[in-house]
């Protein structure tokens, strides 16, 4: 059961994804509160983690499943399509990645393909997680 209480933590990223969409339809634009947000949310999930499952790997996967999954969605229809689903399934790794993707875009500037910071967004969340676990690991 705890395992899947952490792995519904790690779709609230879609959540705030679903946000940002709708906040920029409307016109309003607080992304940059919305982004530190995101990056906040993921620390506290991986310090939250703890109470959950007792093996640091395991929780840290089991939080960053959706975030893979969704990654090999991105990567699928970029690299091997070369364009998005018109459908849901092409619009959920979207919104799911919003949150984050800013802070791949500035990672990997030199790149001018929007999968590496993707990529460069995942593995950031897997190091932010990762982080927070620890963390929450020293207070305990």
């Amino acid at each position: 059961m705890n395992k899947l209480i952490l792995l519904l933590i790690g779709i609230v990223p879609l959540l705030l994804g679903y946000l940002i969409n709708y906040l920029m339809f409307i016109g309003m634009m607080p992304l940059y509160i919305i982004y530190i947000a995101a990056w906040i949310i993921w620390f506290i999930a991986g310090m939250y983690s703890i109470k959950l499952i007792d093996k640091r790997i395991v929780s840290i996967l089991i939080l960053n499943i959706p975030a893979a999954l969704f990654l090999l969605l991105v990567l699928y229809q970029e690299v091997v399509i070369g364009q998005y689903w018109l459908n849901i399934i092409g619009l959920l790794p979207q919104l799911f990645y919003s949150p984050f993707i800013y802070v791949g875009f500035r990672i990997t500037p030199m790149f001018h393909q929007v999968f590496y910071a993707y990529i460069a967004s995942f593995l950031c969340m897997l190091l932010v997680s990762f982080i927070g676990r620890f963390v929450g690991e020293r207070r305990k």
